[in-house]
């Protein structure tokens, strides 16, 4: 079995291990480039405040956070387009006081309906959004990580 110094181990060898700072000196590597490297620090992305205000709901105490909002499958999934049944038309002699109320709190039903709709919309925007440019971060730290990798192997093993 080959190890990570390209040497052979037979399979029964006990492996002795070290800490990483030992490994270094023990291979005249300089391990003061640990300090260099960044902690993971989470992802900073400013959003400007009519954005949030378009995804908060209204009268609630906290603003909408995209990197903590979480959403069903169900939120997710395309919903079907429901084809509108015709409409029917109502004489004037049967619109009665019964008739105006029912529309009126029909009405207020749908506005409601399509407010609620354009919240989660907008909600979903920013997250996606967010996640967007969570990644395009997470795609440079493993690009940064890939070439300190290579740098590290260069000087382990210097052809």
């Amino acid at each position: 079995m080959r190890n990570f110094l390209g040497k052979n181990e037979s399979v029964g060898e006990r492996v002795n291990l070290m800490n990483l700072d030992e490994f270094l000196v023990e291979n005249g590597v300089d391990y003061e480039y640990i300090s260099t490297i960044e902690d993971d620090q989470p992802v900073k992305v400013e959003f400007s405040a009519l954005d949030i205000a378009l995804a908060t709901r209204p009268g609630s105490e906290s603003d909408f956070d995209p990197s903590n909002a979480r959403f069903s499958e169900d939120d997710l999934r395309p919903h079907p387009i429901m084809k509108k049944s015709r409409k029917q038309h109502v004489p004037d002699t049967m619109k009665d006081a019964r008739y105006w109320a029912r529309r009126a709190k029909n009405n207020m039903a749908a506005k409601r309906s399509r407010e609620a709709r354009r919240l989660k919309e907008n909600q979903i925007v920013l997250r996606a959004s967010f996640l967007e440019r969570e990644n395009a971060c997470l795609h440079e730290t493993v690009q940064k990580l890939r070439e300190e990798n290579d740098q590290l192997k260069k000087m382990l093993n210097p052809s």
